[in-house]
């Protein structure tokens, strides 16, 4: 993922509002084998943090902490290419990079004709490169069965946000940094829209009433520390 520095200096501001912030992923699976998925980076729950951010740019308060310009442009420029090198993978479609920073909202979605083409594209995502033997990250066959597999494809995005020890900051500044990555929230989405679910493998996982919404949610630090397991296999009628 290009040009994420600006995440770091997000974390910093962080620390100032106490803000929080969510990553977000949603996959629609049909019967047929075709899709959409969405990715977002959620700071809604941020609004001062960022308000804060776009008052200090173009101010000598600002460059002093390397905020020489809008931080928001980092976010819009990074997802908009990303999403332009999307639409290249054969079977992905109206892939668009999601720049809302009136709610403050960015990442990407895209369609896909078949869960192999959603394979490239989050290979893409995950580590910059589709052609060489993409992970298997999602599994469906013709018995009515879809799978997500205990691949995590945002490592490389995730690896972007790991606090990093410099000259500059202090063991204090790299705890609270440490932290706040620590708080981040991972959420995955699983819907169907012309099926329902039977059953599911993961018993973390939360159906919905309707039954055709699978959530699971972990923090960035249960995701490091301990034995999460993602995978959940999924039986839909």
């Amino acid at each position: 993922m290009r040009n994420l520095k600006v995440i770091s200096l997000i974390f910093i501001l962080s620390l100032v509002c106490n803000a929080c912030f969510e990553i977000r992923e949603k996959v629609t699976i049909n019967k047929d084998g075709m899709g959409s998925y969405q990715m977002i980076m959620d700071f809604s729950a941020s609004k001062k943090m960022f308000q804060m951010m776009l008052d200090l740019a173009n101010t000598k308060e600002g460059d002093a902490v390397g905020l020489d310009e809008n931080p928001l442009i980092g976010l819009d420029s990074a997802f908009i290419t990303l999403s332009e090198e999307l639409n290249l993978i054969k079977g992905i479609s109206n892939a668009i990079g999601i720049t809302d920073e009136a709610n403050f909202l960015f990442g990407v979605e895209l369609d896909f004709e078949d869960v192999e083409a959603l394979n490239k594209a989050l290979s893409k995502l995950d580590r910059g490169n589709e052609n060489t033997d993409p992970e298997a990250y999602y599994i469906f066959d013709k018995k009515r069965r879809f799978e997500k597999t205990n691949q995590f494809n945002l490592q490389n995005l995730t690896n972007e946000m790991v606090p990093r020890e410099d000259a500059d900051s202090s063991e204090e500044m790299r705890a609270q940094l440490q932290e706040l990555y620590d708080d981040v929230t991972y959420t995955v989405i699983i819907e169907t829209e012309d099926r329902k679910i039977r059953d599911f493998s993961n018993e973390e996982a939360i159906l919905s009433e309707d039954k055709k919404t699978l959530t699971f949610s972990k923090t960035l630090k249960e995701l490091k520390e301990y034995d999460v397991d993602l995978g959940n296999l999924i039986r839909l009628r």
